[in-house]
């Protein structure tokens, strides 16, 4: 794994991770981690582990995420051109 920093953001090459943290989830989702309790409040949320006193994401769990939320938008945007 390698990690770089741009203008104080912190990024990681997760091409060998496979879980990420919250920090490492909303950084490579680039959403913030309020939206991120937000989404986990409503439901919304990826799948989480937890290992002792760290809660995780596994690579499989955030692509689930993501399936889900594409086709939530998908079904959204047709229902609005229907309309």
């Amino acid at each position: 794994m390698s990690v770089s920093t741009t203008g104080g953001r912190r990024y990681v090459d997760d091409g060998d991770v496979d879980a990420f943290s919250i920090g490492d989830f909303c950084r490579r989702h680039d959403i913030s981690p309020s939206f991120y309790h937000k989404l986990v409040a409503q439901g919304l949320g990826p799948r989480t582990l937890k290992l002792g006193s760290r809660t995780l994401i596994t690579r499989e769990a955030a692509r689930a995420w993501r399936r889900r939320h594409e086709r939530r938008s998908v079904r959204a945007a047709a229902r609005i051109s229907t309309a």
